[in-house]
């Protein structure tokens, strides 16, 4: 459809394409006096168009609505909500602790960074089990929460369980590909233990879509995940993962060599 100089098709087309889904499928919202339900409005001169503010509104409202769906899939459990980024007690040698105080201090400026509406850094927390990593997520976590900021926080053991169950018939059978567009949309996404988990070419296609999505929007997406793998482990199990999460133009990477705290003499 055309009319006069304006190629509707060719406005619609691209303006879909922008917001993942074609002009056309959207559902209609009522009369709106502005576009008359076609979605486009005249910008100040006759050569400028533009989405209609119901349809922005439109989208805002289906992608916060399926963010906060997968919200409810966090896992942080009751006695995790009272952790704190700083109450970690030291332990291990001089050299271990300043790698912890490395690590502390980047979740420190992330938080504030979301707290003053700026974007942080990226965050790749690298270490053996029980060296705190978990901690500092859920610290990150408990405080963005205060703060009312859409964060999800999940084990990716938890969260690819999830998918399958989606898979195989389970409670919310037919929507996994709405949850991965939820995860990739998601404000701030934590990712904990990722390599604890099946390393099949299912769970890699998965995690490998959810980080590329979110690093295409990397200065609206910050994104945090945890590993027990090593650099050369993580680079050659997830190198597209790797590539994105250590590009020190949007990430930090910290490497915490403390030991086990479960393993300490008490």
């Amino acid at each position: 459809m055309s009319d006069g100089m304006v190629n509707w098709e060719a406005l619609r087309k691209g303006w879909g394409k922008k917001l993942g889904k074609p002009l056309h499928e959207w559902p209609e919202r009522g009369d709106c006096d502005l576009c008359k339900n076609y979605h486009m409005v005249q910008g100040a001169d006759a050569w400028t168009w533009g989405l209609c503010a119901c349809t922005v509104r439109y989208h805002y409202d289906q992608k916060t609505k399926a963010a906060n769906a997968v919200m409810a899939h966090s896992q942080i459990t009751s006695e995790e909500q009272h952790q704190r980024v700083n109450g970690l007690k030291r332990w291990g040698t001089d050299a271990q602790w300043e790698t912890m105080q490395a690590a502390k201090a980047w979740a420190v400026q992330f938080v504030k960074a979301l707290e003053k509406g700026t974007i942080p850094k990226w965050g790749l927390l690298i270490g053996v089990p029980g060296c705190g990593k978990t901690h500092l997520l859920n610290g990150i976590t408990n405080v963005l929460m205060d703060m009312g900021v859409q964060v999800v926080s999940t084990y990716v053991t938890a969260m690819l369980g999830e998918l399958k169950k989606m898979y195989n018939g389970g409670p919310n059978h037919g929507k996994d590909q709405e949850y991965i567009d939820a995860m990739g949309a998601v404000s701030v996404l934590i990712i904990d233990d990722l390599g604890a988990e099946q390393t099949t070419d299912w769970a890699k296609s998965i995690l490998d879509d959810i980080i590329n999505s979110r690093y295409k929007q990397a200065q609206s997406r910050p994104t945090v995940i945890s590993t027990n793998l090593s650099p050369k482990g993580l680079e050659g199990t997830y190198p597209r993962i790797w590539s994105r999460m250590s590009d020190r133009a949007i990430s930090q990477v910290h490497r915490i060599t403390l030991d086990d705290y479960r393993q300490r003499v008490r």
